[in-house]
Parts: structure tokens; C-alpha cells; sequence
């Protein structure tokens, strides 16, 4: 039976039970910097875009004596905001379908559209990366590298992302001296 750990946004699960060895237990805590992080980027992004649409305007006022009246701009910066709502509505709906899962024999990843399936036997590195936002948040960049070539699995709970290093790093060792068992 392949023991799973998920991490999942909308419901995440509570472990009442004796942990194994081989389960993650996620804090609320860690979902709610998960959550946060997701949001502020896409805040930050949707505020560059709007913007960046207000500084295109400066610069015709300034470069080429382009004068904006009121309803010309309107319906640009009226395309703009939307657009930057648009955005910020995407990544939200992205993040809800956010899921981490661990079996005894792969790492499941989810975010939006994009899911990855990488069997620990595949995995050649891993290592985590950081930045100034993601360690505010306590949160990792995980980069896993296969031969196939590298999966990228972000934000992770810092906590989370070592414990998944170690269960990557000591179970194959434990796989092995099991197979090498079961062929003598």
C-alpha cells in the first residue's frame, strides 16, 4: 500500500494518526505563507501592468506631445485594469487546484493546468533555490532533475521541501538494499 502525503489548498487533510516515517504533515500554517505568496505575485503582477499602461501614456505625453483627454484615456486604462483583473482572477484559479503529493514511488506535482508525475527512481538531483519573496513567506523553489530534464516545483513549504529531500535522498538507498534482498 503506497502511503501518500498531500498537500492540498482548499481541504487540507489532518492528521490525527501516528505519522510513519515516510508521511509529511502539513501545518495549516504552511498553506496559509503557500497561499499568501501566490496572491502577492499575482497582486504584483496585475500592479506592473497597470502600470506600466500609466507610464505609456507619460511617455506620449512627454515624448510626442500627445495630449490625453478623458475619454481617451478611459477606454485604454479601462482595457488595462481589466486585463490586470483578468490576470489576478487566473492565478487565483490556478492556486486552487495547487496539490503537492508524495507516494512511496513518485512526486506528484499540481498547479493550473500543468501536472507532473516523477518517479523517485528517475530523480538524479534535487536542490531548492530560494528568493527574497519566497524566504518571507518560508517558502522553496524545488528543482527536480531527471534524465528526461527538470522539473520545477513552486512555492513549497520550506519544511515540506526538506523533509521531501530526505524521503528522496534515504528511501532509494532503503529500496535498494530491499532488492538486493530479494535477489540472493
Amino acid at each position: 500500500m503506497a502511503m501518500t502525503a498531500p498537500i492540498d489548498i482548499q481541504t487540507p487533510p489532518l492528521i490525527t494518526e501516528e505519522v510513519h516515517s515516510s508521511e509529511i504533515v502539513v501545518h495549516r500554517d504552511d498553506l496559509k505563507g503557500v497561499r499568501l505568496y501566490c496572491r502577492l505575485a499575482a497582486a504584483i503582477r496585475a500592479l506592473a501592468v497597470v502600470l506600466l499602461a500609466l507610464f505609456g501614456i507619460w511617455i506620449s505625453t512627454q515624448l510626442f506631445g500627445v495630449r490625453w483627454n478623458s475619454n481617451r484615456t478611459l477606454v485604454p486604462l479601462t482595457v488595462v485594469v481589466v486585463a490586470a483583473a483578468v490576470s489576478y482572477l487566473l492565478a487565483e484559479l490556478r492556486l486552487r487546484s495547487y496539490r503537492l503529493e508524495l507516494t512511496a514511488d513518485a512526486v506528484i506535482f499540481e498547479y493550473g493546468r500543468k501536472r507532473s508525475y516523477v518517479p523517485r527512481e528517475h530523480i538524479q538531483l534535487f536542490d531548492t533555490e530560494s528568493s527574497i519573496l519566497l524566504r518571507l513567506f518560508r517558502l522553496r523553489r524545488c528543482n527536480l532533475h531527471t534524465g528526461g530534464g527538470m522539473v520545477v516545483v513552486s512555492p513549497v513549504p520550506a519544511r515540506v521541501a526538506s523533509a521531501v529531500e530526505r524521503l528522496i535522498y534515504e528511501q532509494p538507498a532503503m529500496m535498494r538494499a530491499d532488492r538486493t534482498d530479494d535477489n540472493s
